[in-house]
């Protein structure tokens, strides 16, 4: 600028660039986001304040639970069907005849004794005179003792002995004026005897026969005969169980020594009684081996029991096999389904 020369204002307009679209969209990105969480959680906060108050409606409303009584008559069919010695009546199958099964929290159909006309209500039972419990091992043993009349079964076995107060727990549910108990392992007698010496009473009499196995428990109770006293089917129980040889068939899990045998993991091993009479490592040669050995010709009837890593075609092969070598014998097949052991048989 020269001197004496008027300054000169210049102006500069600035102008602004508009943001880019990436821009644009991380930032309605970031409030939907917001808006999105907020109503989420205003979500979650109606949904657990209305599932208190529709579970508690006595904290809110004060309302107090609706009852209905509906009584009628249905036919005497829809009662009295499958009745019977040893048949109990179905209220589920009255509810359902009746259409109000939706609508039935509860029910109480009284019993009528066909015979003297008295009403009883349904959830009264009658105290049996005799009544049995049983240790079973297996699902498949623990049906076999439901089809003897067993009243109550306790899991257990070799690696799962009951408890004192387990046993006790089951002599307690079962009715019955005289209970038998079949511990069916020598590990259980012991916890059975002091369950016994627990529930015995003025009202109830406890007996536990020493069965040792599955195989004496099963013949205990089909020497069972309800028209003798107590203290005979306790004497006759017991006898049976001398008539009974008990085989096991399990697989060595490490190598040992047993009875001056050396055994080495994995082999199949024969117990007759707890005693080890055959042992290899094929399964059906094993079992053919032991039952030689027992004089497994001197008995009438032979039942085996398969275990869980038994398929049925398998035991039914094995059954073949025995009923060839042995011809006059009985031969049964049954499911045990019990763990460890896979096979369970016992000569008669």
């Amino acid at each position: 600028m020269s001197p004496g020369t008027a300054p000169q204002t210049v102006s500069v307009r600035s102008e602004g660039r508009k943001p880019s679209a990436r821009a644009t969209s991380h930032k309605w990105t970031r409030q939907l986001h917001s808006w999105l969480s907020m109503v989420s959680l205003l979500v979650v906060l109606f949904f657990a304040v209305t599932g208190l108050t529709l579970n508690h409606q006595d904290w809110t409303f004060g309302q107090e639970p609706v009852t209905t009584t509906t009584t009628g008559t249905l036919p005497a069919a829809s009662i009295t069907a499958g009745e019977g010695p040893g048949h109990r009546r179905d209220t589920g199958y009255v509810v359902r005849a009746s259409g109000l099964w939706d609508a039935v929290a509860a029910v109480e159909v009284p019993f009528v004794d066909l015979e003297t006309g008295e009403v009883k209500s349904m959830t009264e039972e009658e105290t049996k005179e005799h009544g049995f419990v049983a240790v079973s091992p297996g699902e498949g043993i623990s049906r076999l003792f439901k089809d003897l009349n067993v009243d109550q079964i306790i899991p257990g076995g070799q690696t799962m002995n009951p408890s004192t107060a387990d046993i006790a727990g089951a002599i307690d549910r079962v009715n019955a004026r005289h209970v038998f108990v079949l511990p069916n392992n020598p590990n259980i007698t012991l916890a059975a005897q002091r369950a016994s010496r627990m529930t015995s009473g003025d009202k109830k009499t406890v007996y536990v026969v020493e069965s040792n196995s599955v195989q004496e428990g099963i013949a205990a109770i089909l020497a069972f005969n309800e028209i003798v006293t107590p203290e005979s089917n306790f004497e006759n129980m017991n006898s049976a169980l001398k008539d009974i040889v008990s085989i096991s068939v399990t697989h060595a899990i490490r190598d040992s020594e047993i009875e001056n045998n050396e055994i080495t993991e994995g082999e199949y091993l024969f117990f007759a009684n707890k005693e080890l009479i055959a042992h290899g490592a094929v399964l059906h040669d094993v079992i053919m081996e032991g039952l030689n050995k027992v004089g497994s010709d001197r008995f009438l009837t032979i039942n085996i029991f398969y275990g869980m890593d038994i398929e049925e075609p398998e035991a039914q092969r094995l059954r073949e096999a025995i009923a060839q070598q042995y011809p006059a014998a009985e031969i049964e097949v049954f499911e045990g389904s019990q763990p460890h052991y896979s096979y369970f048989i016992s000569l008669e």
